[in-house]
């Protein structure tokens, strides 16, 4: 991301754990991008008003009752008022990832397949997959595909019993 808003001509400062006044730094940026694997420690306070927030932290913690919950990096309830726009999390930046890699990973099968893979695979079937705006949750999408059977798909790569 910092590669990319640098070649669009942004200024792109990046901080750390050793860096000091992150919240003066974070309070003059139009977009905060938190990844650090601390639970809430982006304050509303320190978010400048109508900067964009993308929260990619995610770290498991259990609560007063037990029970394991999510958090991102920022602390959503005090920065939501001040952010024209926040990641939450979870749900946030997790299903475009899941999305985009499986954009990817289609997009490198029918690559191979059709530059790269033996002649005899070119009878390969594709399974269908229709892509939906929102992206549904990746265990949504998992439960709306058929699996191809093993045996088909041997046969189209043309594997023997024995190779299975």
């Amino acid at each position: 991301m910092f590669e990319l808003l640098k070649h669009n001509n942004a200024t792109v400062t990046i901080c750390h754990s050793k860096t000091k006044n992150i919240q003066d730094i974070v309070k003059t940026a139009d977009i905060v991008v938190a990844c650090l694997g601390k639970p809430k420690f982006i304050k509303g306070s320190w978010i400048k008003e109508k900067s964009v927030v993308i929260d990619c932290g995610i770290t498991p913690v259990q609560d007063e009752n037990g029970k394991t919950r999510l958090l991102g990096d920022v602390d959503f309830e005090s920065c939501k008022g001040t952010a024209s726009w926040i990641t939450p999390v979870p749900g946030g930046v997790g299903p475009m990832t899941v999305a985009l890699l499986m954009r990817n990973t289609i997009t490198a099968a029918q690559r191979y397949l059709n530059s790269y893979a033996p002649s005899q695979w070119k009878s390969m079937a594709y399974l269908p997959l229709t892509l939906e705006s929102p992206v549904p949750s990746d265990l949504d999408i998992a439960k709306k595909q058929t699996p191809k059977d093993i045996k088909q798909l041997a046969t189209e790569i043309h594997l023997h019993n024995n190779e299975l």
